[in-house]
C-alpha cells in the first residue's frame, strides 16, 4: 500500500488543526496528588473521561436550572 507523499500528510495535519481551532475548545487541569487523590482515583476508572466530565457539568446544569 503506497504511502502519502510527505506535503499530503503536512497539509492535512493543518487542516485538522484549523478544524480544531475554530470548532473545539480545550482545557487542562492539575490535580493535587496528595489532597485530589479520591478526584483523581474517580477518573481513572472512566474508560470516556471526557465523556464522564461533560456529563457531570450537564446534570449539575439541570440541578441548577441552566
Amino acid at each position: 500500500k503506497p504511502r502519502p507523499p510527505k506535503q499530503l500528510k503536512k497539509n492535512i495535519a493543518e487542516q485538522q488543526a484549523a478544524y480544531a481551532k475554530e470548532n473545539t475548545k480545550s482545557y487542562s487541569f492539575r490535580f493535587m496528588l496528595k489532597t485530589d487523590s479520591d478526584i483523581i482515583e474517580q477518573v481513572e476508572k472512566q474508560d470516556n473521561k471526557s465523556g464522564y466530565i461533560k456529563n457531570l457539568i450537564r446534570e449539575d446544569m439541570k440541578k441548577s436550572g441552566e
